[in-house]
This record gives structure tokens, sequence and C-alpha cells, in this order.
């Protein structure tokens, strides 16, 4: 103990020694070393931290490969003919481009990952492919079929035979594996097939308002749409498909709305031919007023409200027309029920029984035609049976007047000789012979 406290104060003796020395002393000042001697020692490089760019390559070449083949499964509407493979598949996709990357050992598995989920694509759209392919064929054969219907095609041979050729190319082109090309020329048949049925039905709709005969009072409105159907036959030419379709949708529009407009002139016309006008003298007012603005709407180019209004046109006219024939047929039908009376009274039924039996038939026509509301065809029929029932009523009663003529002629026969024979008689009596 004694000698551990006599450490201590030794050593506390000299630090206070070294002390008072220190501050007596002048302070050395130490020179700095030369520049060339304060560069730093070489640091070893960092170990790498990411994948190799062979990695990133091979990564980026499996997203492609997928990208595409999720396109093409797209484009040819997988998700629509398999609609659970195609959720897998894209299940399969996402969590392929959501797995780590940071590693080389990442980067392939996520390569990998990707290089799947292409061949889970690859795998949805070749089952599709040969649906898709049939409904495209379906399709394109039904628009065929429609526009050969029409038998118009049979005019105009040469243009049913290019888009067939086109159709047949697109088949060869699928059995080739080329599905792009075989669905765009595909598609491009189909447009033409389309085109080409409402240029058909446009030429048949001219047909028939040709047919009313009322284009021969306005010629001049026919030729106008024919230019625009000659337009689109231009634009067809030229292979400005979507053009001419248009143009002769516009142009089956106008025709068709020009002949219902027809029959609505014609429907008025019979109207008036036939004296009905004052029998339903509001409703013509009615149809005349849907008329004069089909009219108008079309000379606006509002095609669709000049169809419609020309439709309603019709329609007010033929039910003035339906009145007023019900009507009439229904005092033709009493006048021939007079008629067919008058015959029987004088047995024309017996008299002249195949005359009768004409108008019978033509009398039992028209109650059928009456039943059935075909009122127009019922007044002809009364009208006929009753001229023919008058004839036979005429004929019974010639041949009744001749047979009392014959019958008196007798008698005055039979009378004369009775007279004769008495007067023989009495010659006799008094012995003139």
């Amino acid at each position: 103990m004694k000698i551990k406290s006599g450490f201590g104060f030794l050593m506390l003796l000299v630090l206070v020694l070294a002390g008072i020395s220190c501050k007596s002393a002048a302070p050395v000042v130490e020179e700095s070393p030369p520049a060339a001697e304060l560069v730093p020692a070489p640091v070893a490089p960092a170990p790498p931290t990411g994948p190799s760019q062979t990695s990133l390559d091979a990564l980026q070449k499996a997203a492609a490969k997928a990208e595409a083949a999720r396109q093409r499964a797209v484009d040819f509407e997988s998700p629509a003919y398999f609609p659970s493979e195609w959720e897998s598949a894209e299940a399969q996709y996402t969590a392929a481009e959501g797995l780590p990357k940071g590693t080389d050992a990442e980067t392939a598995a996520a390569t990998a990952a990707l290089e799947a989920s292409a061949d889970a694509f690859d795998g949805v759209f070749n089952r599709t492919i040969p649906l898709y392919a049939q409904a495209r064929e379906d399709e394109v054969m039904a628009a065929r079929d429609a526009l050969v219907a029409t038998g118009v095609t049979a005019s105009f041979p040469e243009y049913l035979r290019e888009v067939d050729e086109s159709a047949l190319l697109a088949v060869s082109q699928y059995e080739k594996g080329d599905y792009y090309a075989a669905r765009d020329t595909a598609a491009a048949a189909l447009e033409r097939y389309q085109v080409m049925k409402v240029a058909a039905d446009a030429w048949l709709a001219r047909d028939a308002l040709v047919a009313t005969g009322v284009p021969a009072s306005f010629p001049e409105y026919l030729q106008e749409v024919d230019d625009s159907g000659l337009l689109a036959v231009s634009q067809y030419e030229e292979g400005d498909y979507a053009a001419a379709k248009d143009t002769a949708t516009d142009v089956l529009g106008r025709y068709q709305a020009m002949k219902v407009a027809a029959d609505a002139w014609l429907a008025r016309q019979e109207i008036v031919d036939n004296g009905f006008v004052e029998r339903n003298s509001a409703g013509l007012a009615d149809a005349d007023d849907a008329g004069l603005a089909a009219v108008d709407a079309y000379f606006a180019g509002d095609i669709d409200s000049a169809l419609r209004n020309a439709g309603e046109a019709l329609r007010r006219y033929n039910g003035v027309l339906t009145v007023a024939w019900a009507a009439h047929a229904a005092e033709l039908g009493e006048a021939a029920r007079k008629a067919r009376q008058a015959a029987l009274d004088l047995k024309a039924n017996v008299a002249v029984k195949d005359t009768f039996a004409e108008g019978e038939g033509f009398y039992t026509r028209a109650g059928a035609a009456l039943r059935i509301g075909n009122y127009k065809d019922a007044a002809g029929f009364y009208t006929q049976s009753e001229s023919i029932f008058l004839l036979a009523g005429q004929s019974a009663a010639e041949k009744r007047r001749l047979a009392d003529e014959v019958l008196r002629e007798a008698e005055r026969r039979i009378e004369a000789s009775d007279e004769a024979a008495w007067q023989a008689e009495l010659l006799i009596q008094g012995g003139a012979i």
C-alpha cells in the first residue's frame, strides 16, 4: 500500500516538471511533407451490384416476345373466344413483369417467367385462330350470299368474280400461316361484298320506283339520284370502298324515299279518281300534310325524315282508302244482293243456270274478300256479280217472255183449231156435207 502511494507521488512530480519545461522552451514547428507525399493510397473497386448486360439483353428480348405474343392474341380476339385461359395467361404475364431483377439470378428468373407467359399467350392464340378464321369465313360467305340473293350480280358477274378471287386469297394466306395478311384480305373482301350489296339494293329500289310510273312526271329528280349512283360506282372502281359504301347508302335511301313517296302519290290519286275525297276530307288533309313534310325533308337532305314522313303519308292515304273502299264495297254488295234476289225471283238459277252460277261465283268471292278486309277486291267482285245477276235476270225474263208467247200462240192455235172444228160440226149438222 505504501509502495503504490510512493509511485503515484513520483508520477505526479514528473508531470509537473514536464509542464514547466514546456512553458519555458520555444515551440517546435513541424514542417509539412512535400506535396508528392500526400497522394492517397489506391482504393480497390467495389464488387458489381446489378445484372450483367447479357442478362438485361435476354430480359428485354423475352419481354418483347411476351408483348408480341400478347398483342397477337388480342388482335385475333382470343379474350373473347377463351376468356378463362386468357385471364390465366394475363395473370402469368403480370406476375412475370413484377418479379425482381436486381441480380443476374433474379433477371434470369424474370426472363424465364416472361418466356413462359409468351408461350401461354401463344397457346391461347393457337386455339383461337381456327375459330377466328372460320368466323371470318362465315361472315364473308354470308355477305356474299346476301349479295347473290339480290340477283343483280347476274348482270355484272365480273365484279363478283373479282371479289371472290380476293376471298380465296385470304384462305390461301391463312393456310400459309400469314394470319395478319389473311385477316386484312378477308376484311377487304367483306367490305367489298357489303358495298356491292348496298349498290344492288339501290338498283332494285330504283327498278321498283320506276315501275310506279311516277318518275316519268319528275325525271329530273330521278336523274339527280342516278348521278350519285354513278359516283358510287366510280369510287368503288378507284378502290375507295368506304366512300363508295357511304355514297351507295345515300343513294339507296333516296330511291327508297322516292318509292314510298310515289306509292303515297298513287294512293292519293286513287282517292281522287274514285270520288272518295268527300268521304274523309279531314283524313286526306292530314295525309297531305305528312306528304309535304316528306318533300321538305327530302330537299333539305334529311333522307331519314323524308322516308319517315313519306311512310306516314302513305299510311294515312291508305287509311282513307280503306274506310272509303269498305263503305263502297258495302254499297256495291247491297246492289249485288238485290240483283241476285231479282234473278232468283225470275228463276234465273234454273232458266239460265250457267250464267247465274258465274254471278254466284263472283258473289261468293266478294264475301270472302270482305271477311278478310280486302275491301277493294270485294267491291270489284260485287260489281262483276251484280252485272252478271242483272244479265241472268234479263235472260230469264226474256226466256219467260218467249215461253209465254209460245204458250199464247199454242193456245191461240188450239182456240183456232177448236173454232174450225166447231164450224165443221155446224156444217155437218146443217147438211152442207
